[in-house]
């Protein structure tokens, strides 16, 4: 399991937020994907979150999918006083930290030392400035929207110095 914290926008716009259980699920290559998870599984926590022009942070484990997330399922349950919702994007930030060297003999002292002084931290971006809505645009609470922006940040933890390099 991996933990990712993802940022939620909701657009800045009359009406936008929602009270509705907002949900989310990742895709990965070769059908792989993680369970869908629901973000705020109370009533009291939906009345905080999703409001207009806020941004919502959540930490979550999910299913490692490996370095290609392909696209995300995202979508509501319709339930709430003014369900609708208008979302501006998502971000999605995975840190990846190796732990072993596999070329070295792992005897007791290798579990100690890490694979490489290096940790990297991968954002995909989706960009979304969508309804969510039985009563507005296309009618849809439920999407699937692919990554617009990919962005591997490398740290190299013993000098500190760091590397920003975009996917296409």
């Amino acid at each position: 399991m991996h933990f990712g914290l993802w940022g939620y926008f909701t657009s800045d716009i009359r009406g936008a937020g929602t009270d509705s259980d907002v949900f989310v699920q990742l895709y990965g290559n070769e059908g792989m994907s993680t369970d869908k998870m629901s973000l705020c599984p109370n009533k009291s926590d939906r009345k905080k979150k999703f409001e207009r022009a806020q941004k919502d942070v959540f930490v979550l484990e999910m299913t490692d999918l490996g370095d290609v997330i392909e696209k995300l399922r995202i979508g509501h349950d319709g339930s709430g006083w003014g369900d609708g919702w208008h979302a501006d994007k998502v971000v999605v930030r995975r840190k990846t930290v190796p732990y072993f060297n596999p070329d070295q003999v792992l005897d007791s002292l290798d579990f100690d030392q890490p694979k490489t002084a290096e940790s990297t931290i991968t954002t995909w971006v989706f960009p979304i400035n969508r309804w969510f809505a039985t009563s507005e645009d296309d009618k849809k609470i439920i999407r699937e929207i692919v990554p617009s922006e990919i962005t591997d940040e490398t740290t190299n933890e013993k000098t500190g110095e760091k590397t920003v390099k975009q996917r296409n």
